[in-house]
């Protein structure tokens, strides 16, 4: 794990031009060897290029991408210490320095970990960093730009977080947000199935 280690310091990511390549090998490991984050405090390193990544909205994406093989790969025993942390790193952009592509990629990564982990999880950790603010991002945030995305896997996990979300919540949503949440959704499907009538024409 040698070419690991080396891939882990600050050193090898100061030219942009070299994230995306190694973005896709750091994405190798972890989905490889996911368990090796649990050593020599390897996933705190691995977090903190995230948090430098997506705290610039040149290589924001690429962080995102590092975030989603994470949640995608490893338990939520072995995240829970550091999802505070997470969201923190979010909200502050999302306050600070927010963009619509910022924003359709904290929905799907949201998505992500509501499928992963359900909705208990996700509502919980982002209230335990600053209460209620889960609602706010629902209404102003997620609910909004659900129909701005694209990309066919990502039309289905965020779809099926969504649904999720309105059937499955412990603390049902009010009955304004459960409408606007379910007029997304069916826009959503709808343009999931007329991307796929489009490719089979």
């Amino acid at each position: 794990m040698e070419i690991f280690a080396i891939l882990l310091m600050p050193e090898s990511w100061k030219k942009s031009a070299n994230v995306p390549a190694l973005v896709r090998l750091l994405q190798a490991f972890l989905r490889k060897a996911p368990h090796e984050l649990n050593q020599q405090g390897r996933l705190s390193s691995v977090l903190g290029i995230f948090n430098t990544l997506v705290s610039s909205p040149s290589t924001d994406e690429q962080g995102f991408y590092v975030l989603n093989t994470v949640i995608e790969n490893l338990g939520y025993d072995v995240i829970h210490p550091y999802i505070s942390h997470i969201w923190v790193a979010l909200f502050k952009r999302l306050q600070y320095n927010r963009t619509v592509k910022f924003i359709k990629s904290l929905v799907i990564f949201m998505s992500l970990f509501l499928v992963k982990h359900g909705p208990e999880k996700l509502v919980g950790s982002m209230n335990a960093v600053q209460p209620d603010v889960f609602h706010t991002i629902l209404e102003q945030f997620w609910i909004p730009n659900l129909k701005l995305i694209t990309g066919s896997t990502e039309l289905k996990l965020t779809s099926v977080a969504s649904t999720r979300l309105i059937c499955e919540s412990v603390s049902p949503l009010d009955p304004k947000l459960w409408g606007k949440m379910l007029d997304s959704i069916v826009t959503l499907i709808f343009t999931a199935r007329g991307g796929q009538s489009g490719r089979g024409a």
